[in-house]
Order: structure tokens, then C-alpha cells, then sequence
């Protein structure tokens, strides 16, 4: 499997399809050799057909130029005109039959034999050779017309004539029992291979078919394997957990889509630690905000003590001014008092002013708080603002 996924999805397609084709070829092939030996069988026992065929016709024209032969000899015996004759009677009957006869073993002879059936035909040319050596003795006597000659050519054709005879009809009757049991066996044969050829192609066909069915199952299993890791990883992946990837182990596309993932969880992974620190600035920024308005709590308060006391310092300035202006008399008799209740005055001035300034202090202060406040809330909304765009980003790739 590991081998495979080394290999391209369309190299392993068409390895597939290469071998599905082979297998096929070779069941063709297979089937294409057992009909062409079944063709080659039955051409062979066509060829032996045709042999038994010649074979029996020079056997039935054995028995015709006999026939002859007996004929022109019983038609001199009987004083009929011209009997032995070759232009006349059955003795021209009997020559035509003989050439004929001749001719039909040219013919068997073209054809392809065993060595037993070219020994049968063999013996039948020298007997047929033989028969019309005696022939010619026969006619000669027959021509001839001494009683002795004659008698000598009637015992010939019914002697050593049929004798050859015979031997020639023996013999073709041998080679076409030989040339029918080949016959017989070439169709024996031929159903034979036709069955060995069936057989032999539906072995071939199942174990192409089976073969076939294995090479596509392990190539689709070495395609949807990964792919069926790929769609868990994502799964994992839309469940929130980024610690989830891929094995890269092959170089084909399967292997490049789980790089693409791969590094698309990291590029997550990366933004999401990027959100969490922003959010821990954004926590510390939260934090400062908090110190600050703490302190200007506090800086308020002690602004609001000071105040009371330049109210104190004012309402003290006041009774004295009432206590002046009803005792008029007596800070003439009381110049001390009344310079001591001034010099008490002035104290209580310069402590008012002491005040008004720590209360500019408190204020300048407050202005600087709201500064560093503004500060904080720009910080805090460029922060949002940044942590939206990387959610958006974020969801981006995702997508």
C-alpha cells in the first residue's frame, strides 16, 4: 500500500487499467489460440474427409474397370465383333474406367497422409501396375484368335487379373478404414479442443475477472484510505481541536491535499495563539484601566477632603468678618485680639491657598488620568478591532 501511495492517482489508474487490459488480452488470446487450434483440427479433418471421399471413389472404380475387364473377355469368348478392341465395346469402357482410376490415385496422393495410409496406396499402385501388365497379356491373347492363347488370356482375367484385383480393392478398403479412423479421431479431437478451449477461456476469464477486482480494490483502497483520515483530521478539526494532523507517507495528491491541511491547522493554530496574546495585552490594558480609575477614585476623594476644608477655612473667615463688624468697639479696645485673630486670618489664607493649590494639583492630575484613560480605550478598541480581523481571517482560511 505504502508502495502505491508513492505513485500518482492517475499512474495507478492507468497501471490498473494496463493490467485490467492484460488480463483481458490474455483471455482473448486464450480463447483466440483454442479456436484457432479447433479451426486447425477441423481443417485437418476436412482434409481427411476429402481423402476417405477419393479413397472410396477409387475403390468403387476398382470394382467398375473389373467389371469392364470381365465384360470385353466374355464378349470375345462369345465371338462378338471387335470385343477387344480399344475403340469399341466394353473394352473402351474398361480403358476410360482405368484411366480414371489412375487419375483418382494421382488425386489421393496430393493429399497430406500418415506413412501407414502412403504404404496402403503404394501397394495399390504396384497391384493397379501390375493389373494392366496382365491386361495387356490378356488382350494380346483375346487379339491374337489361337484357341490356346485365348484360353491362356480367360484364365489370366480369371486368375491373376482378379487376384490383383483383390489386392487393390483389399488394400483401398484398408487406406479408407485408415483415413476414417482418422476422420474419426480429428472429430474427437476437434470437440475435444473445443472443449478445452471453453473451459480453458472461462478459467482464464474468472481468474482475469478476479485479478481485475483485486488490482481496483487495492488502488481504491490506497486512494479512499488517506481520504477517509483526511475527512477525520477535519472533523477533529471543526471540533475545535488544532492538534490534530496528518501523516505525510506518499507523493501523490492524496499526500498533497494533507500538506495543504497540515499547514492550514498550523497557519490556525498560529492565528489563534496570535488572539491569545492580544488577549492577555487586552487583559493588562483591562487591568490598568482599573489602577487608573482607582486612583482617580482616590484622587477625587482627597480632592472633595481638601474642599471641605478651604469650606471650613472660608466659613471661619466669615464668623470672623461678622464677629469685625458687630465688635467694632471692641477691636479698638482689643487691638491685640483683633491683630492675633489677623494673624490667625492670614494663616487660615495661606492654608486656603495651600489647599486651592493641591486641589489644581488633583485636578491637573485628573486631566492626565482622562489622557491615560483615552489612551486606554483607543488601545482597547484597536485591540477589538485587530481580534475581529483576525477572527474574520481567521474563518477565512478556515473556509
Amino acid at each position: 500500500m505504502r508502495l502505491l501511495r508513492r505513485l500518482r492517482i492517475r499512474a495507478r489508474l492507468g497501471t490498473a487499467l494496463g493490467l485490467v487490459c492484460l488480463l483481458l488480452a490474455g483471455a482473448i488470446t486464450t480463447g483466440a489460440l483454442g479456436v484457432q487450434a479447433q479451426r486447425d483440427t477441423a481443417a485437418r479433418q476436412s482434409e481427411a474427409a476429402r481423402l476417405q471421399h477419393d479413397a472410396l471413389i477409387a475403390k468403387y472404380r476398382a470394382a467398375d474397370f473389373v467389371g469392364w475387364q470381365t465384360g470385353y473377355a466374355f464378349d470375345t469368348i462369345r465371338g462378338v465383333p471387335d470385343a477387344a478392341s480399344d475403340g469399341s465395346g466394353q473394352r473402351k469402357e474398361f480403358l476410360a474406367s482405368a484411366d480414371a482410376f489412375r487419375a483418382d490415385l494421382v488425386q489421393i496422393r496430393t493429399h497430406a497422409m500418415t506413412a501407414a495410409e502412403q504404404r496402403q496406396l503404394t501397394v495399390v499402385e504396384t497391384a493397379f501396375t501390375g493389373f494392366m501388365a496382365v491386361d495387356d497379356r490378356i488382350v494380346a491373347g483375346y487379339r491374337s484368335g489361337e484357341p490356346a492363347q485365348v484360353d491362356a488370356a480367360g484364365t489370366l482375367a480369371s486368375g491373376e487379373a482378379l487376384d490383383l484385383y483383390g489386392t487393390i480393392a483389399t488394400s483401398i478398403d484398408e487406406l479408407a478404414d485408415l483415413v476414417g479412423a482418422d476422420v474419426d479421431r480429428l472429430a474427437a479431437r476437434s470437440d475435444h479442443d473445443g472443449q478445452v478451449a471453453t473451459i480453458i477461456m472461462v478459467l482464464v476469464g474468472v481468474v482475469s475477472v478476479l485479478l481485475a477486482v483485486a488490482v481496483v480494490a487495492v488502488v481504491t483502497r490506497s486512494i479512499v484510505a488517506p481520504m477517509r483520515q483526511t475527512i477525520t483530521v477535519l472533523r477533529r478539526i471543526a471540533a475545535k481541536d488544532l492538534t490534530a494532523t496528518l501523516e505525510l507517507d506518499g507523493r501523490d495528491e492524496v499526500t498533497d491535499v494533507a500538506e495543504a491541511v497540515n499547514t492550514t491547522v498550523t497557519a490556525i493554530r498560529r492565528v489563534v495563539d496570535e488572539i491569545a496574546d492580544h488577549r492577555t495585552a487586552l487583559l493588562g490594558a483591562a487591568g490598568t484601566f482599573t489602577s487608573v480609575t482607582r486612583q482617580l477614585s482616590a484622587d477625587a476623594e482627597i480632592t472633595a477632603i481638601r474642599s471641605r476644608a478651604v469650606a471650613g477655612t472660608a466659613e471661619l473667615i466669615s464668623q470672623s468678618v461678622a464677629t469685625a463688624a458687630s465688635g467694632t468697639e471692641e477691636m479698638t479696645a482689643s487691638i491685640r485680639e483683633i491683630a492675633d485673630g489677623a494673624a490667625r486670618a492670614a494663616e487660615v489664607a495661606q492654608r486656603g491657598g495651600t489647599a486651592a493649590d493641591e486641589v489644581n494639583t488633583v485636578i491637573a492630575q485628573l486631566g492626565r488620568s482622562s489622557a491615560e484613560i483615552s489612551d486606554v480605550i483607543q488601545l482597547i478598541t484597536s485591540i477589538a478591532e485587530q481580534t475581529n480581523l483576525l477572527a474574520l481571517n481567521a474563518t477565512i482560511e478556515a473556509a
